[in-house]
């Protein structure tokens, strides 16, 4: 209780100085006081944007993610997507490669633009099933 006392409530302007004097601020003058009082918001300000930009990345969209799921399936299969391809003309390359896959290929990519672009009528679950299904050889 004596270090509560201490530290808590005997915190005064000595206690401030030395606290300051620590970080190598000095708190007799108001421009030391000004500095320090940036210094401790700004260090609280760049771990809440850390924090608030570490949890945005957690978050991944699940139709992204189904969409990425297809992409590595045609990937293994031959046909990699490169990176300022739209889905459209993946697909579109995709099926003049590999004809057989045409009908899968154009259905799951009219889902996805539909659930990414579009205010359709495609559910997530179609699309989840129809990429689930898609196995080309």
């Amino acid at each position: 209780m004596a270090g509560w006392n201490e530290w808590v409530l005997g915190y005064g302007a000595r206690r401030q100085r030395d606290l300051l004097a620590m970080f190598g601020l000095n708190a007799d003058s108001l421009s030391g006081l000004a500095l320090g009082m940036l210094a401790g918001v700004g260090f609280l300000l760049g771990v809440l944007a850390l924090a608030m930009a570490r949890r945005r990345a957690v978050r991944l969209d699940p139709v992204a993610k189904i969409y990425r799921r297809f992409c590595r399936r045609l990937e293994r299969a031959g046909v990699a997507r490169r990176p300022s391809e739209g889905p459209v003309d993946f697909a579109r390359r995709v099926v003049a490669a590999r004809p057989q896959l045409r009908d899968s290929v154009e259905r799951i990519t009219a889902l996805y633009v539909a659930l990414r672009y579009a205010d359709g009528d495609a559910r997530v679950a179609d699309f989840r099933r129809a990429v689930g299904a898609f196995r080309p050889r």
